[in-house]
This record gives structure tokens, sequence and C-alpha cells, in this order.
């Protein structure tokens, strides 16, 4: 094997250490339309749109530290009980290796969801969901950590609410989501030699379960979210295809509080969450925090 050759797949055998990196639109939670009908919601249109700002860090088990810090906007539309949503966000992401640091500012992908909400009884209403996500850049994990997938998506999700108390100030929360990641084009330079692989990292499981408790205007919010990324594959298959993808762990904590005074209602959101890697074992712990402005219009 000649020199060129060697390093490419050093390289692409490093890769699956960082096939699924770091995002903010593929967070997944029980929509808001979920959280906010119930049997009784008449024929109304409304908007919402939330500014959130958040920071993410990751350790692996080799000592890399990762971290993102950025902002993501929503914007959501409802009418009736059809809604449709939009996700955008951008970060500024960094790792650090021993003495080695490697930083960029990048944009997430785009993530659309459009759905509609049915009640079932008085106590629980069901959200079906079609999802859509595009890259906003080229897969860049080669080079180093990179905020988006990066890669298309489609799926679907299925969310709902379930009231557990006669005040209904208590809510059973379930969730589910599928999405199919589409293959993209990767190229791995050394010296003058580039080598092209076409990478497919999978379909993405995910579950939710999750309980809050209302007080009056504010609340809170617990959940575990095991997630799982599966059936991926390199081609021409130069390197091991047994670490394409995971098997992760979840738990959330969150407080909103809503602000009913003018004409708008407002929302501030405080959420906080801690995961860890339980297949291949890169990733030791997965810690993200973030606030959220919204405002219904």
């Amino acid at each position: 094997m000649t020199c060129i050759k060697k390093t490419a797949f050093i390289l692409l055998l490093a890769f699956p250490a960082i096939t699924f990196p770091t995002s903010l639109v593929y967070k997944f939670f029980v929509s808001e339309i979920t959280r906010r009908y119930t049997s009784s919601t008449k024929s109304t249109s409304a908007s919402q749109f939330s500014l959130l700002c958040f920071d993410m860090y990751a350790s692996k088990y080799d000592s890399t530290k990762e971290n993102a810090v950025g902002l993501l906007a929503t914007y959501l539309y409802e009418y009736n009980q059809v809604y449709a949503q939009i996700d955008g966000a951008f970060g500024h992401v960094k790792s650090r290796y021993q003495c080695q640091e490697f930083s960029r500012t990048q944009t997430d992908d785009l993530l659309f969801s459009l759905g509609f909400s049915k009640a079932f009884s008085q106590k629980t209403a069901v959200t079906f969901s079609g999802i859509l996500g595009f890259p906003t850049h080229r897969d860049t994990s080669l080079e180093g950590v990179q905020f988006g997938i990066a890669h298309s998506g489609v799926g679907f999700k299925i969310d709902a609410v379930r009231q557990c108390s006669p005040r209904k100030d208590q809510k059973l929360l379930l969730a589910g989501r599928y999405l199919r990641f589409l293959p993209s084009n990767i190229t791995v330079t050394s010296g003058a030699a580039s080598y092209k692989y076409e990478l497919d990292i999978g379909s993405l499981f995910d579950l939710l379960v999750g309980y809050s408790f209302n007080f009056k205007r504010a609340g809170l919010e617990l959940g575990y979210n095991p997630s799982f990324l599966v059936g991926g594959k390199l081609c021409p298959e130069s390197a091991s295809n047994e670490y394409i993808g995971y098997m992760r762990s979840t738990i959330y904590g969150a407080y909103y509080h809503v602000f009913s005074s003018g004409k708008h209602p407002k929302i501030l959101t405080l959420v906080c969450t801690y995961g860890t890697e339980h297949k291949p074992k890169i990733y030791k712990r997965l810690i993200t925090a973030w606030a959220t402005w919204s405002i219904i219009f």
C-alpha cells in the first residue's frame, strides 16, 4: 500500500468517530402544537416565532472536547389542526485534542415540518408530521468538527399528549420519529491526490417519554430520549463500517413560563439535556443547555 493510500485509509478509519456531527435542528421534542392542542380547540390560526440561544458540549473517551454555541430560529404557523414549521440555525463549533484545536462557524441544516393534530378523546391528542431536512453546506466532518448533518433527510414523527389529572395540570408526553438520511459524497485529500467516497449515515430512530407539571403560568417537564442511528455504510468499503452509527440515551429537564400580559403571549423556556453513548462508546457525555424566547401572534 502506497503512503498516500495509507494516509487516506487512516483518515477513513477515523471518520466513523465523527460520522454524526453536531446539530440543533434535529433535537427531538414533542411539538408545540401537540402541547397546546385539546379536543375543545376552535378553528383559529396563529403564528409562533422562537429564538433560541444554545451551548452544546461533548467529550469523547479519547479526551477530545467539542463545543458549539449559537442561535436557532423557528417559525410555526397553525390553522385549525394543521401546522407548518421551519427551523434554521448557525453556530460556532470547536474541538480540542491534546494541544490541537480546530474551530469554524457554519449554518445548520434547514428543517421543514408539516402535520396535523387529532383529538381521540378529551384527554388524548396526537400529531402526525412529515419531515424534510436540507443541508446548507457540504459534508466537511473529515476536516474537523462541523455544525449540521450535511445530508438531506426525510421522515415522519408521531407525538401524543395525555392528560393525567382532573385539573389538567399534568401531562404524559410520548413521541416517536424516523429519519432516513440520504447518501452524500465526501473527499479525502492527501498531498496531490484526492479520493472520493459515498457516505450513507443511515437511518435515525428516536423515542421520547416525558411528563410535565403545570403551575398556573409556569411548568416543569422531565423526559428520556433513546436514539439509534443504524444502517450506515461507506462506498467503496475502504474502511470498517462497524461504527457508522450509534446507540444513545438522553435525559432532559425543562422549565417554562408563560407571560400573557399584552396582546401577544410570550413564553420563556430553559432546557438542559445530558446524554451518553452506549455504542460504539466514542462520546462519553453530551450536554446541551439553551434558553428560548417565543411569541405567539
